[in-house]
């Protein structure tokens, strides 16, 4: 988020005005946390980890509980 120093607060990307200063003071913002129209950075590699490992616990639990509703009927 655009952050204006004079006004001491953020900024909407899209509340500026069409040269990128502030709608309230007029000066110049920092634009520095903007990705500048990039796509959003991507998940790390252990959170995808951390996913397949839920997956396949998740997935072994469903199948040891399948055989025990099998084991009962």
């Amino acid at each position: 988020m655009p952050w204006c120093d004079t006004c001491d607060a953020y900024q909407a990307p899209n509340a500026l005005k069409d040269d990128g200063t502030c709608v309230t003071c007029g000066n110049e913002v920092d634009k520095a946390d903007m990705n500048g129209g990039k796509s959003p950075a991507r998940a790390p590699w252990h959170f995808w980890l951390m996913i397949a490992v839920l997956v396949l616990y998740l997935g072994y639990r469903l199948v040891q509980g399948l055989v025990w509703v099998a084991g009962h009927v």
